[in-house]
C-alpha cells in the first residue's frame, strides 16, 4: 500500500479539476456534484444485556447535483431520446463517470444504473446563472476509484 502523499505546495484537486460524464456524454457546467453513500450494521441480541454481535447492514447511497440550466436541459433531451416513449426520462437509467485529475493524479467517481427521480427547479434576483439541481435513484454501490463500500449483490 502507497502512502506517497503529493509534494508539499502541489496544486490539489478541486472543483475545477471535475469532468463528469453522464449517459455517455461529456457535461460541464456543474455547480455542484455529491455523493453519500453508508452501511449500517444491526446490532444482534439476545436475552444478555451485551450485544452478541451484528448483521453486515444495509447499504444506502445517494447522489445529486446542481448544474446550470442550458447544460441541464440539453441532458433532459438526450435522456429523453433515450425513452421507449422518446419524451419522458424519468425512468431512462443512465450511468455517471466523474473524474477529478490534477497534476497526473486521478480520483473517480462511478455512478451505474442510475436515474433522476428528482428535480428542483427555480429562479431568484441576483447576478448568479440559473441552475436545476437532480436527485438521482442509485440502484448500484457507488465506486471510489473502483471500489464500493461493499459490493453489488451477486445473483
Amino acid at each position: 500500500m502507497s502512502t506517497e502523499f503529493p509534494a508539499i505546495n502541489g496544486r490539489r484537486l478541486s472543483h475545477a479539476s471535475l469532468e463528469a460524464k453522464l449517459a455517455g456524454a461529456l457535461y460541464t457546467g456543474f455547480k455542484s456534484l455529491n455523493f453519500d453513500d453508508s452501511l449500517t450494521p444491526g446490532r444482534v441480541g439476545g436475552t444478555h444485556p451485551v450485544k452478541e454481535g451484528a448483521t453486515i447492514g444495509e447499504y444506502d447511497a445517494n447522489c445529486n447535483y446542481e448544474m446550470l440550466k442550458q447544460h441541464a436541459a440539453v441532458l433532459r433531451k438526450a435522456l429523453a431520446a433515450l425513452a421507449d416513449d422518446g419524451l419522458s426520462y424519468g425512468t431512462v437509467l443512465f450511468d455517471l463517470f466523474a473524474s477529478y485529475v490534477e497534476n497526473g493524479d486521478v480520483h473517480t467517481i462511478e455512478v451505474r444504473q442510475c436515474r433522476i427521480m428528482k428535480i428542483e427547479d427555480g429562479s431568484s434576483q441576483g447576478p448568479d446563472g440559473m441552475t436545476e439541481k437532480h436527485t438521482l435513484f442509485l440502484t448500484q454501490p457507488i465506486l471510489r476509484d473502483g471500489l464500493p463500500l461493499i459490493a453489488a449483490a451477486q445473483r
